[in-house]
């Protein structure tokens, strides 16, 4: 043996006693087991260093498996090449499926308040509006990483700005055109 692994080989021991003997649900259960059964210290301690020892089986069996996985795939660089030309693909796909949906969308929104307004140029305003949130929300999506800071700030953000353009709005007033409305119903 090497003296790395005599090294290596002390330090998971050192660790593993600190973590057993920091760590009270590696033994509380056990003690609990052994007072509620009325077990000897001798049948604790052989109950205890069965379970034990399966514990560290079962771990050294999982860092093994892990081991032979990472040999494995470290074998298969063929894959990486054709999985970064497949993701590339993909996200080219999702790029073209996310701006035709925006265009069949915003197009939809733009045509029905262009007719619920009355007025093509207020549809249209409406449209590209929507076609930049569309935009906006494709770029959260993409950075990945602060999407959820950008759509907070994004949520915010149009908070605000619908609080402020609707300062001074008299909401009572629009009560009063529909009978019933001021009443809660």
């Amino acid at each position: 043996m090497t003296s790395e692994i005599i090294v290596l080989s002390f330090s998971a021991a050192a660790i593993a006693f600190v973590h057993t003997i920091l760590g009270p649900d590696h033994y509380l259960p056990f003690v609990a087991m052994a007072k509620a059964r009325g077990w000897s210290k001798r049948k604790t301690l052989k109950v205890t260093l069965i379970c034990g020892g399966g514990h560290v089986a079962g771990s050294v069996a999982l860092g093994v498996l892990g081991i032979v996985l990472g040999i494995q795939l470290s074998s298969l660089e063929w894959m990486e090449s054709v999985r970064g030309n497949f993701a590339a693909w993909l996200l080219i796909g999702f790029g073209l499926a996310y701006t035709a949906a925006t265009i069949a969308c915003s197009g939809l929104l733009a045509f029905y308040v262009s007719y619920v307004l009355g007025s093509l140029f207020r549809g249209t305003a409406f449209g590209i509006s929507i076609s930049a949130l569309y935009g906006v929300l494709y770029i959260i999506i993409q950075a990945e990483d602060y999407a959820f800071s950008m759509g907070a700030v994004l949520v915010f953000t149009a908070l605000a700005a619908v609080m402020y353009f609707t300062r001074n709005f008299d909401w009572y007033k629009l009560s009063n055109r529909w009978p019933g409305m001021a009443d809660g119903e």
